[in-house]
């Protein structure tokens, strides 16, 4: 035998091999590595004279031909191929081009002087790469196993809980339809069927595929064993047979069978929630699926008959292929080839079956949403007119005995104009603007009748809605909504919240003192995204804190109570609530309740910063539940204020005494004046942040600031405010013929503007009793802010604006 020589090709080709394969084998075992290196070095050192024969044997020897090293006979041809006699002997002629089909190398023919291509160094290289990295693969893949448990138990948990909030849903269903028999007889039927005939069958088909999952884990254990061992005997004989064999009949190729199978079992559960939700929409419109929406009705038919065949197919049809695909893959059949059948039924499965068109669903709500704001127009429709009648009646009262009732009976005139407007419009848009010019004239009509002494006038829009909705104990929350934005907020309720919310509301009111969410006045300012994501975050803060009230006494009870009035908006302060929620414990000390109540305010003063900076309150310290939030926002959108600077950046501060300056900027800001870039004649403004609005002042003329010695940063009392408004616009006011309030003289420097101010309905006097108005006192910026947004609205109304154009928001 020749003297064997190292080429440097050769060492730098095993040297890549075996880094490749030792690196791609990491973690396998340190035996099984040191056979591949083994291996590695034996081929290393052997010449070009060195060969595998068609054994798969290591051969070395003077010449590499296979010709000159073996006799070759008629019996070493396999089926596609003929013995071809010749001189010397013969050969094998295979017409296909192959010789053995089972190596998976590549195909040959032997003329008697070419050598074995599919057994060279190239193809124990693939080999050996292969094997490496499927094993890598295997490993990897078993030890992560575990997760396919963890995943099943956590479907068949979710499943229970589900079933759990079902049957308290359908037992408050049962009450319901034993005070109203025939109510929402479709949902009734809905959940009583999943409760029978899905949920608990369901769990038990997950648990008994978890079982066989935990089955085939362990067996995928011993077929990694199995297949190191195989990998072993290649390194040291070259057969791969028996490692391919072992890896495609590795069951850990079926787990993720059997997992889709549990999801999809798992999620026919939303095609129940899908019938309820349908149910739901025919019952509040009492109309059938056909007449809401073609497509509802076609995707409620495609719900049943996936409630009547996928779970047969999953119990059965697939099951059934499982089986004989785990015999099939016993035998020796590709897994690829066996498990096509399967992975195209459940493919099936999904797009037949489980892919229900959900927007039909919203185009469905968004129907009985505009039922809603139909009825509820039709109930304040109706309210109005009864109102109409009444307050007819009583001028033709008030006429006969000497008063004069000319305003007030224009007004009710042009109300039966606009209603008769109403009730013949036809288009959606037109009713809108008509209940829009309603909504402005019975605010005016309000007002006029006030001045003939009668107070109780106007629908009230709470009582309509709860009408409308069908929940009067909706009234308990719409109380809470501020009475500025109350027609916005009803507005928004009617258009975004569900039925199913509303329940939810009502549940929750009867367990805490306040929900806190309708008593936001910003809920009057965002869109609707922003609205119906509040609503779903305080859902869901009020979910977590209802498993924990039933253990709430004493401080911790008002603790989980002021969690749940308070409004932790859309940011990472609603997760913190959370997360101090689950640490409310029933065990808890009154000193560890106390810190929690520390931790509270931390979150709310985040919260707020939050809220802030996601545009959902004006200001840093103006919080959405504040009862002048409104005010703040109208005339921040007005560009009346604009807040702090310095260190009040971003700052209102609401409880601050308001300056002369500062009223005198909204004074003006009111009457649309912008400030100049002049320098007043009063000496302490000219150095003042506020010295453009009181040289615009002086060029107005306005009394306010005619004592040019008057300080801008002296507190402006009460009655000034008022004088400040009036003077900035040039309204004329009346002299007052008599005095609402007892502490306002009639030789009051200011009394017919304070008079005045009362009989238009910008102020109401102390705890709006209309007693006591203390003229002369101060006044913070928060009940500045009120006056001075009433005053606009009147302006508005009065055609104040005329004289001067008010700024557009």
């Amino acid at each position: 035998m020749q003297k064997q020589q190292i080429s440097l090709k050769r060492v730098l080709l095993g040297v890549m091999v075996g880094v490749v394969a030792l690196g791609t084998f990491a973690g396998v075992g340190r035996t099984m590595q040191a056979n591949v290196f083994d291996n590695l070095v034996a081929w290393l050192v052997a010449d070009d004279n060195c060969y595998y024969n068609e054994y798969g044997e290591y051969m070395c020897d003077d010449s590499a031909l296979y010709d000159e090293q073996y006799d070759q006979s008629s019996s070493d041809c396999d089926a596609s191929c003929t013995w071809i006699e010749s001189d010397g002997g013969g050969y094998c002629e295979c017409t296909d081009g192959g010789y053995d089909g089972d190596t998976g190398g590549e195909e040959w023919s032997d003329d008697g002087s070419e050598e074995y291509d599919w057994y060279d160094e190239s193809w124990v290289e693939e080999q050996m790469t292969d094997m490496a990295e499927r094993l890598a693969d295997m490993s990897e893949s078993v030890e992560e196993s575990g997760e396919y448990i963890e995943e099943a138990e956590e479907m068949i948990t979710d499943l229970l809980e589900d079933q759990a909030d079902l049957e308290e849903e359908f037992a408050e269903w049962q009450e319901d339809e034993a005070d109203d028999e025939g109510k929402s007889a479709r949902m009734g039927a809905i959940m009583e069927d999943a409760l029978t005939n899905y949920y608990p069958v369901a769990v038990s088909y997950l648990e008994e595929w978890k079982v066989d999952l935990e089955g085939l884990i362990a067996e995928s254990q011993s077929a990694l064993v199995e297949m190191e061992d195989a990998y072993a005997d290649f390194l040291a004989t070259n057969d791969s047979e028996t490692f391919w064999d072992l890896e495609n009949s590795n069951p850990v190729y079926l787990m993720d069978i059997y997992t889709q199978m549990m999801q999809v079992y798992s999620d026919m559960g939303h095609i129940y929630k899908f019938l309820e939700e349908a149910a739901r929409i025919q019952d509040e419109l009492d109309m059938e699926a056909s007449e809401i929406n073609e497509k509802l009705a076609v995707e409620i038919e495609k719900a049943n008959l996936a409630l009547e065949v996928v779970p047969n197919l999953l119990t059965s049809t697939i099951s059934g292929l499982l089986d004989d695909a785990m015999d099939a893959m016993n035998n020796g059949e590709e897994y690829w080839d066996i498990t096509g059948d399967i992975w195209d039924e459940m493919e099936d499965i999904w797009k037949d079956y489980l892919e229900l068109d959900w927007d039909v669903m919203e185009d469905s709500w968004e129907a009985v949403q505009m039922q809603e704001v139909a009825n509820f127009k039709t109930n304040e429709l109706e309210s109005l007119k009864e109102e109409f009648a009444d307050v007819e009646e009583e001028l033709n009262r008030l006429e006969a005995n000497g008063y004069d009732v000319a305003e007030a009976t224009a007004l009710l005139s042009k109300a039966y104009e606009l209603v008769s407007e109403l009730e013949a419009a036809e288009d959606w848009d037109d009713v809108d603007d008509v209940f829009d010019e309603l909504d402005d004239l019975e605010e005016e009509f309000r007002r006029a009748l006030k001045k003939l002494g009668i107070e109780d006038f106007g629908s009230d829009k709470r009582e309509l809605y709860a009408e409308t909705v069908g929940y009067e104990e909706v009234l308990n929350f719409l109380y809470a909504i501020p009475e500025d934005v109350l027609e916005q907020v009803i507005d928004m309720l009617l258009a975004n919240m569900t039925q199913s919310q509303i329940e939810s509301f009502i549940q929750y009111g009867d367990k805490f003192e306040d929900v806190g969410f309708f008593g936001s006045a910003s809920n009057g300012y965002i869109d609707e995204e922003t609205f119906n994501e509040l609503i779903e975050q305080k859902l869901a803060l009020l979910e977590e804190l209802d498993q924990k009230i039933q253990m709430a006494q004493g401080k911790l009870r008002d603790l989980t109570n002021s969690i749940a009035a308070y409004n932790f908006g859309i940011g990472d302060a609603s997760d913190q609530a959370n997360e101090l929620i689950a640490m409310l414990d029933s065990d808890l000390t009154d000193s560890e309740v106390g810190e929690l109540e520390v931790k509270l305010g931390e979150i709310k003063e985040q919260a707020k910063e939050e809220k802030y900076e996601d545009g959902l309150i004006p200001y840093r310290d103006v919080d959405d539940n504040e009862w002048y939030t409104s005010y703040v926002w109208d005339l921040t959108n007005e560009g009346v204020v604009s807040g702090g600077t310095g260190e009040n950046e971003g700052k209102f501060i609401p409880t601050n005494d308001v300056t002369a300056a500062e009223i005198l900027k909204m004074a003006l800001g009111a009457a649309g004046y912008e400030p100049t870039d002049g320098v007043p004649n009063n000496p302490y403004a000219q150095n003042h942040w506020s010295a453009g609005y009181f040289d615009k002042a002086e060029e107005l003329g306005m009394e306010f600031v005619a004592d040019v010695t008057q300080d801008p940063n002296q507190a402006a009392t009460r009655a000034e405010v008022l004088y400040a408004l009036f003077d900035a616009i040039g309204v004329s006011v009346p002299d007052a013929t008599g005095m609402q309030f007892n502490d306002v003289g009639a030789t009051h420097e200011y009394a017919d503007f304070i008079q005045y101010a009362y009989e238009l309905g910008i102020v109401s006097g102390d705890n709006g009793l209309g007693q006591t108005f203390r003229p002369d006192d101060s006044i913070n910026r928060a009940e500045t802010a009120k006056i001075v947004d009433q005053f606009m609205e009147i302006a508005t109304q009065e055609g104040w604006a005329e004289i001067n154009p008010l700024p557009t928001p």
